[in-house]
């Protein structure tokens, strides 16, 4: 086979595994398909695998997937990384615009010694995990990539294209296109979700990193990479090279994205090479192959994860057992947001943490789009997590999409009767805004929209009906926020945190009494 067939058929895989990704994502959409699965994605990450089991101290037995890749990696080594992974697949898009359109010319040789950046925050990731502290969701790219496309990408997308419908009704034969495409791919109601900017500029952050070097993420940042690089040591397949061939003309090591080439090209860290070939049409003597028996010179010391020396795992270590109970200890005392609302099904708070992966899955799902990315309002260890926000887009009484999707179980599976008994928050009346209360003005929204039966908002009084809220009827699901027809903050606001709700005689809430919360919003 030529070689240059093996940059094509690299480039092949990476755009359909790149493209069944987004289309999965994109998918993830009412109707649900039961034969799809959702969640898959990040079921593959042996890293979130890990660090999810430790942190909950349970087997979470979704995650066979990641049985596959680690047996993959076994054998062929980081083909993941070079083939599959869809963040890479982006960052190579990136790199080949970044030495395209800007001319930035391909450094030779790097200090190998900075890839032990990956394997410090790998150890670290891995103690965190141990004292339940999960946070490999933040830098793992099967969580990084489905949390930017849903939460920034698809939005931006779908009111993109939503825009441009529009136009194409003023064109007469193109109406009926206009329409289907409305009808089967523009969902209803796009709105932006809070904190998609942090969101995308992460990603985009990772692909700038390419003015540096190429594949900085996964040379430098990426953990599943470092766990993979451990992994793929013991391959057996991996580059050779022909020394009587060798010229050391150096063109394979510049063409190295993964910097692994040392030498003049003789040497290979075969635990760093993502077997992309792009050294393989490179040589002009076809001194270089791929095969099973790769060499393993021993008496190299960067053969095998050159950054896993024993002062440096110790390092790592032990900052992060030190640190680590200062977070717990930081997080604890923080106040926990009164108007934090987890999704409905969501484990209790500290479970809830340690099995989510910051994903996106139920964020993209949301049927009203009122799921979005926490950001410090659960602490540090509570980021990107996800909570509704009942002002931006209520919880339907009726949907359980959100825990279908869910990885790792983080959010319970419900059924559509388990759904409507589940308390996720409690609504109370701020008597300052409501009209009724402030104006004496007749407004039943509340009331009428409520789904419950019986309903969790009655209107009671003489003369002027006042809206009240019964905290045994209500479940959260924060149409009455939604739907306040009060400019601004809503009158009627969903509290995630019951147990901070009192009563007191009023109009707030209560069979006969009224209700309130310590504290303003964010208190």
């Amino acid at each position: 086979m030529p070689p240059g067939i093996w940059k094509w058929l690299r480039r092949l895989s990476q755009v359909t595994f790149f493209g069944a990704a987004c289309a999965l994502i994109v998918a993830t959409d009412y109707p649900l398909e039961a034969d799809l699965p959702y969640d898959i994605i990040p079921r593959f990450s042996p890293l979130l695998a890990v660090t999810a089991m430790a942190a909950s101290r349970a087997v979470v037995s979704a995650f066979w997937p990641a049985l596959i890749l680690v047996a993959l990696t076994l054998l062929l080594g980081r083909a993941f990384c070079g083939w599959v992974c869809p963040v890479g697949a982006l960052l190579d898009a990136g790199d080949f615009v970044i030495n395209k359109v800007f001319r930035r010319r391909k450094r030779e040789g790097e200090r190998v010694s900075h890839r032990r950046w990956r394997i410090l925050l790998l150890v670290a990731l891995l103690v965190f995990a141990a004292f339940g502290i999960p946070l490999a969701g933040w830098f793992d790219p099967l969580a990084l990539f489905p949390r930017t496309l849903a939460t920034s990408i698809i939005p931006y997308a779908s009111i993109g294209l939503d825009k441009l419908t529009l136009l194409l009704y003023d064109v007469p034969s193109l109406e009926g296109v206009a329409s289907a495409v409305r009808q089967r791919v523009v969902p209803e109601n796009v709105t932006l979700i809070p904190g998609h900017i942090l969101v995308a500029a992460v990603l985009t952050g990772l692909i700038l990193l390419g003015f540096v070097r190429r594949r900085f993420y996964c040379r430098y940042i990426c953990p599943t990479g470092a766990l993979l690089t451990v992994v793929g040591w013991a391959s057996p397949f991996g580059r050779r090279v022909v020394g009587a061939d060798c010229t050391e003309c150096k063109r394979c090591r510049n063409e190295c994205r993964m910097g692994a080439i040392g030498g003049c090209g003789e040497s290979t860290e075969q635990a760093e090479c993502n077997l992309c070939m792009d050294c393989l049409p490179a040589c002009r003597r076809g001194a270089v192959s791929f095969g099973f028996g790769r060499e393993r010179p021993p008496e190299n010391p960067t053969t095998w994860a050159p950054a896993l020396k024993r002062r440096d795992f110790l390092v790592s270590a032990g900052a992060s057992l030190a640190t680590a109970p200062a977070v717990l200890v930081t997080d604890g005392r923080v106040h926990r947001d009164l108007f934090l609302i987890r999704p409905p099904g969501a484990q209790e708070e500290s479970e809830f943490l340690a099995r989510c992966l910051r994903c996106g899955e139920c964020i993209r799902v949301c049927l009203t789009q009122g799921l979005a990315p926490v950001h410090f309002e659960a602490g540090l260890t509570g980021l990107w997590t996800p909570r509704l926000v009942p002002r931006k887009g209520y919880c339907e009484y009726l949907c359980t999409l959100c825990t279908q999707v869910c990885p790792t179980d983080a959010i319970r599976p419900l059924t559509e009767s388990e759904k409507k008994i589940e308390f996720i928050g409690l609504a109370i009346i701020d008597r300052t805004r409501c009209l009724p209360w402030v104006e004496n003005e007749d407004c039943n929204v509340c009331e009428e929209m409520c789904p419950t039966s019986p309903k969790a908002i009655e209107l009671r009084g003489r003369g002027r009906l006042k809206p009240h809220v019964i905290p045994d009827e209500c479940v959260g699901c924060g149409i009455c926020e939604y739907a306040c027809p009060v400019e601004g903050d809503a009158a009627i606001v969903v509290v995630g945190d019951r147990d901070r709700v009192y009563f007191v005689g009023g109009g707030g809430g209560g069979r006969g009494g009224g209700g309130g919360y310590r504290g303003g919003r964010g208190g």
